[in-house]
């Protein structure tokens, strides 16, 4: 792991960094004082690379500029956050759409700032622009909680497959982690660990691949 840059006091944007968080998923990750007021939780290569360069208000500012000269909803329905915006209130509020059983059918709602004349851009201004094109939105840390500002992130493929109902926990000598971390500790397979659990317990698959590997 490369070690942390510090950019404790830096200004990046209307950002100034007024303390580190600690690491989240192999990221650093910093406490910032926006101009306007808000803090926000950041990481770091968002800062450093420029992609990040408000709490989400330069973004709110940059949409309602938007709607007053050209329209909101004929420019921002263009935009990856605009798109999953829609996509996230279509699954919990229309029964017609085909993800509606695991949201809406679900009791999963989205919270009412990000509802009505000014949902999306209350959501824009709650979660900011896309870190990548790659982030979706995701439900953390519950799960199976609703849409709302403290209780979602921008996520890659693979933190939201962290976070999927379905992964398997396994616990050992104290730790409990999902079968896909077991996996890349002990230097094998998911698939590999599974087999092996069919005939043995958890405790003795991790003492032979520590002895494999010199763990």
């Amino acid at each position: 792991m490369p070690a942390k840059l510090n950019i404790l006091h830096k200004v990046f944007g209307r950002l100034t960094v007024i303390e580190y968080l600690g690491i989240d998923d192999t990221y650093s990750k910093w406490l910032c004082l926006c101009e306007c007021g808000n803090k926000k939780e950041i990481r770091g290569r968002n800062l450093t690379s420029g992609s990040t360069k408000s709490c989400g208000c330069l973004q709110i500012e940059s949409a309602i500029s938007l709607n007053k000269t050209h329209g909101c909803s004929s420019r921002n329905n263009k935009t990856p956050e605009y798109k999953a915006w829609r996509a996230m209130v279509q699954r919990c509020t229309n029964p017609n759409t085909i993800y509606w059983c695991n949201y809406g059918g679900r009791g999963i709602k989205v919270c009412n700032r990000w509802l009505g004349e000014n949902g999306f851009l209350n959501f824009l201004s709650d979660m900011g622009t896309k870190p990548t094109l790659g982030h979706t939105i995701d439900r953390f840390p519950n799960t199976d909680g609703n849409y709302e500002s403290n209780n979602c992130r921008w996520a890659t493929r693979r933190e939201q497959d962290r976070g999927k109902r379905s992964n398997r926990w396994l616990e050992h000598d104290g730790n409990r982690m999902i079968l896909w971390d077991w996996a890349q500790i002990l230097k094998t397979r998911p698939s590999a660990i599974t087999r092996q659990l069919k005939i043995k317990p958890f405790s003795e698959v991790v003492k032979y691949y520590k002895l494999k590997n010199k763990v």
